[in-house]
């Protein structure tokens, strides 16, 4: 599992077959194991998880947080043109 990644969370809706899902949650971390079993706390075990690693962060910290916000805005902004509201836990 990478280092540092950005993921999003699905979760099932209500009253819906298994298979439907919506976003829910749209993210960065350095320690994806750990963030993924505490969402997984958060949602129970039928969340479904995509993951992708983000290879090319700078070394310093203080960039390399920025670096993660604004992969994570950009995501979120995308979806949110895309759809017209944010994933349902997000804010």
């Amino acid at each position: 599992m990478p280092d540092a990644c950005a993921f999003r969370v699905w979760t099932r809706q209500d009253n819906t077959l298994r298979w439907e899902r919506r976003l829910t949650y749209i993210g960065t971390t350095e320690t994806p194991t750990s963030r993924l079993f505490s969402l997984e706390s958060t949602y129970g075990s039928e969340m479904l998880f995509s993951i992708a690693p983000l290879p090319d962060l700078s070394t310093e910290s203080a960039k390399r947080s920025r670096e993660r916000s604004e992969i994570r805005y950009d995501l979120l902004g995308a979806h949110y043109l895309t759809t017209g509201h944010p994933p349902t836990d997000q804010f």
